[in-house]
């Protein structure tokens, strides 16, 4: 039995943008655009990503958490998280600068188990109240937290 790998590549695409981020959605959208079709679960999805501004849903929490940025540790408390950033709330004089790389130290729970989790990140926007961090590399069991997170709110 030959398989049609297009339909198959478009199906997969179509499953990674509900999970992980709006960019790929919008792939997914053009990649429909080209003749491939995607699953009923993703149609009628193309028009409201294309207008998304922000990668991926954020949700408001309060989450003490530590920052960490070369020798100095701020403890601070996270306001809102998605899976790609976090607006820390709280934060002492001694602010990083505009994108400066930091380590977001966060204790989360997915499938009933705590962990801490070290999150590497960069500054993103500054605020009088605080800062919005971009996450770097996050490692799989942090990713499977926040992905608890957000979407078990």
């Amino acid at each position: 039995m030959i398989v049609d790998s297009l339909g198959i590549t478009g199906y997969f695409i179509a499953v990674i943008c509900r999970f992980f981020n709006n960019k790929t959605a919008t792939a997914a959208c053009q990649l429909e655009d080209s003749g491939v079709e995607r699953p009923a679960a993703m149609q009628g999805e193309c028009n409201q990503t294309m207008n998304e501004r922000r990668d991926s849903q954020r949700v408001p929490v309060v989450i003490d958490a530590v920052l960490n940025y070369q020798a100095q540790v701020m403890i601070c408390t996270v306001r809102d998280i998605s899976l790609n950033g976090a607006f820390i709330e709280g934060m002492p004089q001694g602010l990083p600068y505009f994108n400066a790389p930091v380590e977001l130290g966060l204790t989360l729970t997915a499938g009933g188990e705590t962990k801490q989790h070290r999150i590497p990140a960069k500054i993103r926007r500054i605020a009088d109240n605080g800062a919005g961090v971009s996450f770097g590399d996050v490692g799989m069991d942090a990713y499977f937290s926040l992905v608890n997170l957000v979407y078990n709110a």
